[in-house]
């Protein structure tokens, strides 16, 4: 089924947010040099955002997803279509990508936000604590596999990618200007 790759991308997504702790620095690490030229700080940290939503880590996941939907394609899905759920899988990467500059962020300020990303990750496996492990595991792909590519959810996605970079650049903004204040 063309949609399957809807119902396993929540691993997919919880993989490469663990995987980007590895790897991947956070705006604020990078902006302190910028800050004593003479450049808004506002355009400094939202560039530093863009950029990250642009990096080329975010393009890895490519390699699962290109065969999985070339496969889906010559099966007869048409092209336009396997191009679209391609973007939507790679927008939900990038999507991540600025849901782990936000937590990771957080966490450097306070460890207490660990608990932030638990949360988050557990509240969509619910449904496994009320219907048991087997069962609620069911309804969760079910789920994923019937609604992540639907008018409503790229909707979803572009309101949550809005609001994702609007939080991210006012806190770098307001870190940076701490940073600031505190030389």
């Amino acid at each position: 089924a063309e949609d399957m790759i809807f119902a396993v991308l929540p691993i997919f997504l919880i993989l490469d947010f663990f995987m980007r702790f590895g790897g991947q620095q956070l705006p604020m690490l990078m902006i302190k040099p910028y800050l004593l030229m003479p450049i808004k700080r506002n355009d400094i940290t939202d560039c530093f955002i863009i950029m990250s939503m642009l990096s080329s880590y975010n393009l890895l996941w490519l390699l699962v997803f290109v065969p999985y939907f070339f496969i889906v394609c010559c099966g007869g899905l048409p092209f336009s279509t396997t191009m679209g759920m391609l973007l939507v899988c790679e927008w939900l990467i990038v999507i991540n990508a600025l849901w782990y500059m936000l937590v990771r962020t957080l966490i450097n300020q306070s460890l207490w936000w660990v608990a932030l990303p638990i949360a988050v990750y557990a509240l969509p496996l619910s449904p496994m604590l009320f219907l048991g492990a087997e069962k609620g595991f069911e309804v969760i792909i079910e789920f994923c596999y019937d609604y992540a590519y639907t008018g409503i959810a790229v909707a979803i996605y572009a309101v949550v990618t809005i609001v994702l970079f609007i939080i991210n650049s006012r806190l770098q903004k307001h870190l940076a200007a701490l940073e600031v204040a505190a030389e």
